[in-house]
């Protein structure tokens, strides 16, 4: 109970966050790309997102992505 007030709180104080303009492309490949200059930064930053666990799983084979996340800890 006192997280949720806690958090209500917050969100009263700040308020709704504001992100610059951005722009979205996909790629051929299905990347997508998130786009958002700054202009008269100095500096580029790249974050790389990949798609893992049971998402990633093919619909006929389930449990394969914790299979192979398995036997990458045990080594050859």
């Amino acid at each position: 109970m006192k997280t949720v007030l806690v958090f209500l709180s917050a969100a009263a104080l700040f308020g709704q966050a504001k992100l610059p303009p951005y722009t979205t492309e996909t790629l051929p490949n299905g990347t997508v790309i998130v786009m958002m200059p700054r202009s008269g930064v100095p500096l580029v930053h790249f974050r790389v997102l990949i798609k893992g666990g049971i998402e990633s799983d093919p619909p006929l084979m389930p449990g394969l992505a914790n299979v192979t996340a398995s036997l990458l800890r045990r080594g050859t």
